[in-house]
């Protein structure tokens, strides 16, 4: 799954999150539809960015609170 950020993409899947993270993909889906993950709907399709994922994730404010 490190290819993902390697590819220099500007968003992943909500599934290809879920695996990132080490997490089912209901539970990604539902912090994506609660405003935990930020994603950007596109069409159809929840896109999760990177960029955004990564500032998200290095914060340290990870709790469902």
């Amino acid at each position: 799954m490190a290819d993902v950020l390697e590819e220099n993409r500007m968003a992943i899947s909500v599934t290809e999150c879920a695996k990132l993270l080490s997490i089912s993909r209901a539970t990604a889906f539902a912090r994506v539809k609660d405003g935990t993950i930020p994603a950007v709907r596109c069409g159809g399709r929840w896109l999760v960015p990177i960029k955004r994922l990564e500032e998200y994730l290095s914060t340290g404010d990870t709790n469902d609170n």
